[in-house]
């Protein structure tokens, strides 16, 4: 039986209970974490393939939410093995360089932590030492002009041909120097390594001879290697459609011109718009291969910056977040999350190991870490709409106050009954 004690505290006044809302909309908050945040000799070939669409974009990626709208930015990166780099060389390559975006250059044979003398943001993959020399062997290195409209990073490749940066929040380009005297089973394994996202340029020296295919006047034992390994990723050798025969080494042996075709330019990406491959068949630069670059639009996706902060008249995104309770559902999200946020963590490791000199892109991190989350969720819990309207309507503020007094009852009378 209850005591009129009891009966008494349960008749109180309502000031004297605690509010414990129920039945309401409770829409998850966002889920953003607010970070707050000169040309080539006038003697170049220039090939355009007339058969690219000016219609055709970049796709997407997946992770990137389909009401984006896209920007196009003018890039041009640019392509050169040097053969052993000299300090004073810089200059003179970087003066031929003005309307580069970047440029790659191979078989630098430098070793750490040489520096090159240039205001260009430059990142290294340094060479390996030659034994009873003063310089080493192999080596990529890259200079970003102050004037690139992207951020640049670096990413890890894992592999000692290759250097890999990343322009933006999701065009990467992988610059590869394969010495001649690599296996062939070696080259399909350094191939086999490289990290292919949807937007991957890859670029480099690989001592391949593809003969007809673009343009040469001989095979190789690596052409069949890398035309497999195009075949098997989707990729697209642009020499074939837009420098067909034009060869990117150049030399003299016994009076005659010797030439072949070893420096390439590769990509997952329908073919870029207005993309174009320049060689500079009579510049010296001090090394028989000739400077390279290709040209193109990249259709960079722009999040508009509602999407962070939403206003009044957008609808929150929900999703049923209680299911996170459940351990396989939990553990779902957290691979999923790792999945989708690999590249970006990658990029803040770079951003903390090798602090920039300009203001890293705090925005797009910020969108790449959103994305990555609502995905997750997505494919873990999944989402959810929002209740009706005439719901909201038939809860009025008296059925609310009497589920506050029911909520304040239950556990006392419980306790009683006990």
């Amino acid at each position: 039986m209850v005591s009129d004690e009891v009966v008494s505290e349960v008749l109180s006044s309502k000031e004297d209970r605690p509010t414990i809302r129920r039945h309401r909309d409770d829409p998850v908050e966002d889920m953003a974490m607010d970070l707050n945040t000169y040309y080539y000799n006038a003697s170049s070939r220039q090939v355009s393939d007339p058969s690219i669409p000016s219609s055709q974009s970049i796709p997407l990626s997946p992770s990137t939410p389909s009401n984006n709208t896209s920007s196009l930015v003018p890039l041009t990166i640019g392509l050169w093995n040097a053969n052993g780099l000299q300090a004073s060389t810089v200059d003179d390559l970087l003066r031929h360089c003005q309307s580069f975006s970047l440029v790659f250059i191979t078989e630098t044979w430098l070793l750490p932590p040489a520096r090159l003398p240039t205001s260009w943001q430059q990142f290294h993959l340094y060479g390996s030492p030659v034994a009873g020399q003063y310089r080493g062997s192999m080596g990529v290195s890259a200079l970003v002009s102050p004037r690139c409209s992207l951020p640049v990073v670096e990413f890890p490749v894992n592999c000692k041909y290759a250097l890999g940066l990343q322009l933006g929040r999701s065009l990467r380009l992988i610059c590869l120097y394969l010495p001649p005297s690599l296996p062939t089973a070696e080259v399909q394994s350094v191939l086999d390594s490289l990290p292919l996202t949807d937007d991957t340029i890859i670029c480099g020296d690989l001592n391949v001879r593809l003969g007809r295919l673009v343009g040469d006047s001989r095979t190789n034992m690596r052409s069949s290697v890398l035309r497999r390994w195009c075949d098997d990723h989707g990729l697209n050798i642009l020499n074939k459609t837009l420098a067909y025969g034009i060869p990117t080494y150049l030399t003299c042996r016994g009076h005659a011109e010797v030439s072949s075709i070893v420096d390439y330019y590769i990509t997952n990406m329908p073919l870029v718009r207005s993309a174009s491959i320049s060689v500079a068949l009579d510049l010296s630069l001090g090394s028989d291969h000739k400077l390279m670059s290709l040209s193109f639009e990249y259709s960079v996706p722009v999040v508009p910056s509602t999407q962070s902060s939403p206003s009044l008249g957008q609808v929150r995104r929900l999703w049923n977040l209680s299911r996170l309770k459940e351990p396989e559902v939990q553990q779902l999200y957290v691979s999923t999350f790792c999945s989708l946020s690999a590249a970006l963590l990658d990029q803040l490791q770079q951003l903390c190991s090798s602090p920039p000199s300009t203001r890293p892109p705090i925005d797009h991190l910020n969108d790449e870490l959103n994305a990555a989350i609502y995905s997750a969720l997505d494919k873990s819990v999944g989402s959810r709409t929002s209740r009706p309207k005439q719901w909201k309507r038939f809860w009025t503020s008296q059925l609310q106050a009497l589920a506050d007094r029911r909520d304040w009852l239950y556990p006392r009378i419980l306790a009683c009954l006990l």
